[in-house]
């Protein structure tokens, strides 16, 4: 089985922030979407998604800044549990490589 790593994979890291920060407010559903179209793009069908869900929506109303990485640990725990293989050759972000341009 192909372990998820820990840092959030750079295409997602993109999506998510277009969608946590673009907005005000982002609602569970719009930040699972994106979970599940950047999981189709690699070939995965997503099992129920109602726990994925809910853990986002407890990540969201935890606190008033969530960023991709948190919302990332929380889908990287649903993929394991869910029993989820990563695919091969999932492009990561590099330590820092978020704040490099800054």
């Amino acid at each position: 089985m192909s372990a998820w790593p820990n840092t959030i994979p750079e295409d997602l890291h993109g999506q998510l922030e277009q969608v946590l920060i673009g907005r005000n407010e982002a609602s569970s559903l719009d930040v699972v979407k994106s979970i599940l179209i950047w999981l189709r793009k690699y070939g995965i069908e997503a099992p129920d998604f109602d726990i994925l869900q809910r853990g986002i929506s407890d990540k969201l109303s935890g606190r008033s800044l969530v960023a991709p990485q948190d919302v990332w640990g929380v889908a990287q725990e649903w993929l394991e549990r869910s029993a989820i293989d990563a695919p091969e050759n999932l492009p990561v972000l590099r330590a820092n490589e978020e704040f490099r341009d800054q």
